[in-house]
């Protein structure tokens, strides 16, 4: 009997062997997924100092990694610096022994409230006021910064592009100090939200789009127009434009295509530009809503072999009263105006309409300044010099406006005892709060230029020189020399190559 029951209890024995060594080869096979424990702490870690931790599977793999230093808790126990006198500060570790005393500056008066004002702050000074401390008690003289000035600007003297800044002469508003050295921040492009057909795509080439800053050359996101496959529309493009070649970049200008006598689609204008994909072949354009002022022809004509289009539009001097809210911009036609000059010692008083000087001369040139305006100073004697080469082609009415300063309106008599200390000899007018405004103009000087259609084809917001050049006639002298020229070429007889080089 004991021997058939030791039989069985080997027997037994046996096979949970057996099944031990086949759970230990399952756990070796390459298909097994190990299902760890927690991770268990085998040495912690210190402040300075790694530690380990370990997991196993039921297989009795186990894997082990890192325990990072925990780096000392230091926590501030003593200190002896005081608001006025440097000390020391002790430091320990809440982990473990580490301690550590340091030298610290003083800490410096914690104002509470204000005992008596010693000097106000001023644009370019400090300050200074005695005040009560909240920690020590003790009255001390607290240093109060300098404001900086509030610069107002008066005169845009560098008008900022995109990319550079300009500079404006001005008047702190706290202060009164003057300033011809302000810095108006660059602009920063202004780039358009639709593409603009660079170079149509044809059936031997592939084109090019971009988004045109609206201010400048510059372009963004510019990328290929593949080349046309047989049937493909090509890209037309169609630009708003003045008998000059300028854009017209006026909003609301409509225009019809028609392919014979069918019509084919809408064009929307932005910028004085407009793109369409239509078929090769060519097209006329109609347009409608045409700007105040200008006429357009009865229809253009365009074609695949030249699919970019000019819609040249004429301008003629608006007749009759102007609008009281009538603005201008770059453009714009004027409507006819009149001003009764004053009597100088180059001019006597008489009445000059704008519509009878367009008949003589080929531009008439707007400068508007007032007696106290330094810039305007510094402009007039290369403007003189210059008008006397242009005279017989170009018309000056030298508006004395302070408003567009906030200056006070100049007597007739102090214009032309200036006028005539400066020996000015072209149209010498007042006009406050008057056409300047209509300009959107922000300062003086400022020179509008009116062409021979009455139309505005130029707008100088600012002086034509820079503070570095204010006192080179000559320089002055070739920027209205420079701008005259482009409406009376031919009497430009001493007109340099080149304008000389600016000063910095």
């Amino acid at each position: 009997m004991k021997t058939r029951i030791r039989t069985a209890l080997l027997a037994t024995l046996g096979t949970l062997l057996l099944l031990c060594l086949a759970l230990l080869a399952a756990c070796k096979d390459k298909d097994h997924t190990h299902e760890f424990s927690d991770w268990q702490t085998v040495t912690p870690a210190t402040c300075t100092e790694k530690g380990e931790e370990k997991r196993t599977c039921s297989c009795g793999e186990e894997e082990t990694r890192e325990i990072p230093a925990l780096g000392h808790d230091l926590q501030v126990i003593s200190s002896t610096a005081t608001c006025t006198e440097p000390g020391t500060e002790t430091v320990k570790c809440s982990r473990c022994t580490y301690q550590t005393t340091n030298q610290v500056p003083a800490k410096g008066h914690t104002r509470e409230k204000l005992v008596r004002p010693v000097r106000a702050a001023k644009c370019e000074t400090d300050g200074e006021e005695i005040a009560l401390c909240s920690v020590c008690g003790q009255e001390y003289h607290n240093i109060i910064p300098a404001l900086g000035h509030n610069w107002q600007i008066q005169s845009v003297l560098e008008e900022a592009t995109c990319t550079e800044a300009g500079i404006a002469s001005g008047q702190c508003k706290n202060c009164q100090k003057e300033s011809d050295a302000i810095e108006i921040p660059a602009l920063g492009h202004d780039y358009e939200t639709t593409y603009t057909i660079d170079t149509p795509a044809t059936f031997e080439a592939a084109g090019s789009r971009s988004k045109h800053c609206t201010r400048c050359d510059a372009k963004t996101d510019v990328s290929e127009i593949p080349k046309l496959e047989e049937g493909t529309p090509i890209q037309y493009i169609f630009r708003l434009v003045r008998t000059n070649g300028d854009l017209i970049p006026f909003a609301d200008i409509e225009g019809t295509v028609y392919d014979g006598s069918s019509e084919i689609g809408k064009l929307t204008f932005r910028n004085g530009k407009a793109n369409a994909a239509l078929a090769p072949k060519s097209y006329t354009v109609r347009l409608t809503k045409v700007p105040d002022g200008y006429t357009a022809q009865a229809e253009y004509t365009v074609s695949y072999q030249n699919p970019t289009c000019n819609l040249t539009l004429t301008g003629a001097l608006r007749t009759g009263t102007a609008p009281e809210k009538v603005s201008y911009s770059k453009c714009s036609v004027m409507y006819d105006f009149s001003y009764t000059t004053l009597a100088t010692n180059a001019q006597t008083s008489q009445t000059i309409r704008l519509s009878t000087l367009l008949t003589t001369y080929k531009a008439v040139v707007l400068n508007f300044w007032d007696t106290q305006c330094t810039f305007c100073e510094y402009e007039f004697p290369g403007m003189e010099a210059a008008y006397q080469k242009y005279k017989n082609d170009i018309a000056i009415i030298a508006v004395c406006d302070g408003s567009l300063r906030n200056m006070e309106e100049d007597s007739e008599a102090d214009i032309v005892a200036y006028a005539n200390s400066h020996r000015l000899s072209f149209y010498i007018v007042s006009d406050y709060e008057g056409l300047g405004t209509k300009f959107g103009l922000s300062g003086n000087p400022s020179t509008v230029v009116i062409d021979r259609e009455g139309v505005v084809s130029e707008i100088h917001a600012g002086a034509l020189v820079n503070r570095n050049d204010y006192e080179d006639v000559e320089y002055s002298q070739a920027q209205f020399e420079a701008i005259f020229a482009k409406y009376a070429p031919t009497a430009a007889t001493s007109l340099p190559a080149l304008l000389p080089a600016r000063k910095r």
